[in-house]
């Protein structure tokens, strides 16, 4: 296995470490805001990644890719406005996702100049493992937006529906889960979803542009 190949395994490991734990957290800490404390309770708002972590997703996410969490537990019953506050909860959670992805983009231009100008190896893994990370959470930004139960874009988008039948198609979520995760696995969706993240990275290296007008400058 050459070094490229093994950092990016490492920086999937490293990404789930850091996204799973704030991932969910984010939602946790979102739902207390809007007043259900359901997730607090049981010590959900932690960035200990074993409260967090769903064996077969994590595994599924360091070999493919794609994975999951354990789910939030979410009452419903307890947000003012039960939809809007499904929505706003699962927000949070993607949305944290792409903050990492942004934040590890920045770390990563930064470190590209310095190996540029400075040259050694150290550089170069560094900020090829933070290239790496920014990519995998832009990843996970993009497939948790994804309006297909049980990702948190159907949350969002179904708040759109009627009452009755956003609680309907919820229902059945478990089922459309297995069904999605299959045609993940077979690739039915790489296409458009290597496109939506490299629009969502090209648009952090638009976003951190000021970097290098900066270097620019310096030099």
């Amino acid at each position: 296995m050459n070094i490229d190949r093994f950092l990016y395994y490492f920086a999937r490991v490293v990404a789930l470490l850091i996204a799973i734990p704030i991932h969910e957290s984010s939602h946790a800490l979102c739902a207390l805001a809007l007043g259900d404390d359901t997730a607090e309770k049981r010590h959900r708002i932690s960035m200990n990644p074993i409260r967090h972590f769903e064996p077969l997703g994590a595994l599924s996410m360091i070999l493919i890719g794609v994975g999951w969490a354990k789910p939030v537990p979410i009452n419903p019953m307890k947000f003012k406005n039960r939809k809007a506050g499904m929505a706003l909860s699962s927000l949070a959670g993607p949305l944290s996702n792409l903050l990492i992805s942004y934040a590890c983009y920045t770390i990563y231009k930064v470190c590209a100049y310095a190996y540029s100008y400075s040259g050694g190896q150290v550089w170069n893994i560094i900020f090829t493992l933070f290239f790496y990370i920014a990519y995998i959470n832009a990843s996970l930004a993009v497939f948790n937006m994804l309006p297909i139960p049980p990702f948190d874009g159907s949350r969002i988008f179904f708040s759109f529906l009627p009452e009755k039948l956003y609680w309907g198609v919820m229902k059945y979520e478990r089922y459309i889960m297995i069904g999605l995760f299959a045609l993940l696995y077979m690739g039915v969706f790489d296409g458009i979803l290597s496109t939506l993240v490299n629009g969502l990275i090209g648009l952090e290296a638009a976003a951190t542009g000021y970097i290098d007008l900066l270097v620019q400058r310096i030099v």
